[in-house]
């Protein structure tokens, strides 16, 4: 920065810099600013405004009706004019003043970085839609023990909004909310993003199937995520207790067991309301040191499914997101790790819940291996036990059924058995869903067979990498965790992303990551555009060598495999993987950057270099 403004750059008038903070639309602004502030609010209003900015505070608001330009909800003591914006440690701590508050958006004019771009968009259908849910919903303040009393616990401060209210909103902008979860300060470091295995999908239950987002089950009140508790002691959000989670699961399972005794069916999840939505499937992929979300199945088959309600997703968000400390101590850390694991393995046990019970114990065991399996003996799970806690350590804990039927044929080991199961799950979801919503993933969906002996079109470059994907190979614990491929079709070019699956024994302890690795199980996944904001590497290639580049990958089984893919030349390969220390790198970056902000405008922005590894240390 220096250099440059040495070499004669000028920096921006204070007009200029006004000019950028000035919406291109103000109408489309002002129109937002009054749904977020209603005209002579009460307490009702006032309490839906927070819940709102609490769950969109960090998102880059991108207005339909202002396109290009990006927004902040902030808190303001000014309700027009210029923005008095209002600081605290934390998004929900209350402000030294007891001055009116007002949500105002702020116009966003710095460099976005990829890291921590998380786009949400919003335009007229989303203001009436969330008029109507929200601040015209017909309800009225429900009349709790507790109401909104002074606490950081949302559950708590929350309770008088309906929780299905509240769960819908969530559910119905999932992708959002997951995307800060995995992809906000929080996930920082490799030991932070351990607490999320490489590749999962997530599901909802259906507001109507969820017992924490009922007032009533069963003819008993249980005001929503309560679940019929004398306290909230169940639902701290920043907190990691072996007892408090006990308490919930105990809770949480006494209420669906009577609200579905027969166990859970693919009609019990969300459905996208109608496959309109595409939020009801999601697929987050992590990348070692971070983490992306996308709609939909996308990176083939993973290792598990989570299947939140509303008390876990509420949890999940507050701890990782609303009360993270970035500046506290490894105490702070080690806990909310310690509660997003927890949160984590509930979610993947509800979905065990959807599979017959044999196989329901042979995945947990096969998932959890080594250290994880003593997670069972310290938490319950819904996938192995239906009684009473206190009987949790003993042989009788399958009697939870589920109503999910299966039609798949008898299998020689346990991971196909697994596999089958999860197969066979997965499609009759998709058909729940609905087509509409679920975009199909050639790259990973259909797996086997040879590349093409001719790459004519990209659908042929699908083809080639698709035969990378579905199997293991212990070789590609050599790859990077995020590879950038760049073909070269003439004068156009093709940009794909290669994805490194790691596996592991299990992920309950924050320590020794490498100790629990099972590089044997290790794949691939490929992606049609840009993923991850930390690229490790970049390739070149022809399009006529992109079956080269597929062999020499498929035949990577050592390190020195690894390296005589950087030894090859260009001009003998038609690949090449570009070295650090060469000025291509820079030029090849420029590239990136250009392709996608051109062919994804909103969702583009700055690479993080800071993790480019190439060529490795052999």
């Amino acid at each position: 920065m220096l250099e440059w403004l040495d070499a004669g750059a000028a920096p921006l008038t204070d007009e200029a810099q006004r000019g950028l903070g000035t919406p291109a639309n103000a109408a489309a602004v002002e129109e937002w600013e009054n749904f977020f502030n209603p005209a002579d609010p009460d307490e009702r209003d006032q309490l839906i405004s927070r819940y709102l900015y609490e769950h969109m505070f960090y998102a880059h608001l991108h207005l339909e009706r202002s396109s290009g330009e990006f927004y902040r909800i902030v808190r303001s003591r000014t309700r027009t004019g210029p923005i008095d914006q209002i600081n605290t440690e934390l998004i929900n701590d209350t402000p030294d003043d007891d001055g009116p508050i007002y949500y105002r958006l702020s116009k966003m004019t710095e460099v976005l970085a990829a890291k921590q771009h998380i786009v949400w968009e919003i335009g007229p259908d989303d203001l009436a839609k969330w008029q109507a849910a929200m601040y015209d919903g017909d309800w009225e303040l429900l009349d709790h023990d507790e109401v909104r009393p002074n606490s950081d616990n949302p559950f708590a401060y929350f309770a008088a909004i309906p929780s299905n209210v509240r769960y819908r909103f969530m559910m119905e902008n999932s992708r959002e909310m997951i995307d800060a979860m995995v992809r906000g300060s929080v996930c920082i470091g490799s030991g932070a993003t351990f607490a999320i295995r490489d590749r999962f999908w997530v599901w909802f239950l259906d507001p109507d199937s969820d017992p924490s987002a009922l007032e009533e089950v069963a003819g008993e009140d249980t005001h929503g995520p309560l679940l019929g508790e004398s306290s909230w002691f169940h639902l701290n959000p920043h907190e990691s207790d072996t007892l408090r989670e006990i308490d919930y699961i105990r809770a949480y399972r006494r209420y669906l067991q009577q609200h579905r005794p027969d166990g859970l069916a693919v009609e019990d999840l969300w459905d996208g309301d109608g496959g309109t939505n595409p939020d009801a499937w999601i697929t987050v992929a992590r990348h070692g040191t971070t983490s992306t979300v996308t709609t939909g199945p996308q990176y083939g088959q993973p290792e598990t499914v989570w299947v939140l309600g509303y008390s876990n997703f509420e949890r999940l968000y507050y701890n990782l997101v609303v009360e993270f400390e970035t500046w506290a101590g490894v105490g702070h850390k080690l806990e909310t790790w310690g509660l997003m694991s927890k949160v984590r393995s509930e979610g993947e046990d509800m979905f065990l819940t959807m599979l017959p019970p044999d196989v329901r114990e042979e995945m947990r065991e096969h998932k959890t291996r080594g250290w994880g399996a003593w997670n069972d003996v310290l938490l319950p799970d819904y996938g192995s036990c239906s009684g009473e806690l206190e009987d949790i350590v003993g042989d009788d804990c399958l009697a939870y059924g589920t109503s999910v039927e299966y039609d798949v044929d008898e299998f020689e080991t346990v991971d196909e058995r697994i596999d089958a199961h999860v197969a066979d799950v997965a499609q009759q979801v998709r058909e729940h869903i609905g087509g509409a919503a679920l975009e199909d993933d050639p790259l990973n969906e259909a797996h086997g067979g040879d590349a093409p002996d001719e790459m004519r079109s990209r659908e042929d470059v699908d083809a080639a990498f698709n035969v990378l994907t579905g199997y293991q190979n212990p070789g590609w614990e050599y790859v990077p965790e995020a590879t950038l491929i760049r073909v070269h079709n003439g004068d156009s070019t093709w940009i794909y992303t290669m994805l490194a699956n790691r596996i592991y024994l299990s992920h309950d302890r924050v320590y020794f990551e490498g100790l629990t690795r099972v590089p044997e199980e290790d794949s691939l996944s490929f992606a049609r555009s840009v993923v991850g904001a930390r690229p490790q590497l970049f390739i070149n290639v022809k399009l006529e060598a992109v079956p080269a580049l597929v062999a020499s990958l498929a035949a990577v089984e050592s390190a020195d495999d690894w390296a005589q893919m950087w030894r090859a030349e260009f001009d003998d390969t038609g690949f090449q993987l570009i070295d650090r220390k060469d000025e291509e790198l820079w030029t090849f970056v420029d590239a990136i950057h250009q392709q996608w902000f051109a062919e994804d405008p909103i969702n583009a922005a700055v690479l993080d270099m800071s993790e480019y590894v190439w060529p490795q240390d052999l």
